[in-house]
């Protein structure tokens, strides 16, 4: 359940960071790059997430699943 929770959270992050990537990141001011920079942070986690979380439910025993996450 709680990966699921994860999951729902992420995509709600997704589509809030896509319109603050639309409304602020058309500038070239420095403050810009480095939310870019951030950004690019930020979904790199985020697929990192997704990606154990994938690998959690493609896996049949929960004890096996309990390493995908140490």
């Amino acid at each position: 359940a709680v990966v699921l929770e994860g999951v729902e959270i992420i995509s709600n992050l997704l589509v809030r960071y896509d319109i603050y990537t639309t409304l602020y990141l058309r500038d070239q001011a420095k403050a810009t790059d480095e939310m870019r920079r951030c950004m690019v942070e930020l979904y790199i986690s985020v697929l990192s997430f997704l990606a154990k979380a994938r690998r959690f439910y493609q896996r049949t025993n929960a004890s096996e699943c309990y390493f995908y996450w140490t």
